[in-house]
């Protein structure tokens, strides 16, 4: 996870690695771009190898999959927590991805709680 806004940037890589620094007093208050924004290995690396799960810019998570689908090089389909955990949603809950592990949206169903177990 990267984020930035107004008070500080935050990188977070696989939920083991995490910094934070505040933004500076005088700073920019947003990401001034003069060219595209690339995510990934810049500069003449051999590439980015790994999964990027979401990408959030000005509170708004971009849909990475999608953009994936465009990009020659990238391939969309990481399998994240719901392919693992999924199973836990029960009574017809639906596993939705979250930036740390997952979450059991319970909406449809006539159950709710973490798991979509509680009548």
């Amino acid at each position: 996870m990267a984020e930035r806004n107004i008070k500080e940037a935050v990188l977070q890589v696989d939920q083991t690695y995490r910094t934070s620094r505040l933004a500076p007093a005088q700073g920019h208050t947003r990401l001034e771009l003069f060219s595209q924004l690339y995510v990934g290995a810049a500069g003449g690396q051999r590439g980015f190898l790994g999964c990027i799960r979401a990408l959030r810019m000005n509170g708004i998570t971009l849909n990475l999959e999608e953009r994936a689908k465009v990009t020659p090089g990238v391939m969309s389909g990481c399998q994240g927590h719901c392919t693992s955990f999924g199973v836990y949603c029960r009574n017809g809950g639906k596993c939705v991805e979250r930036y740390n592990g997952y979450l059991c949206d319970c909406t449809t169903t006539a159950f709710n709680g973490p798991f979509c177990t509680k009548g």
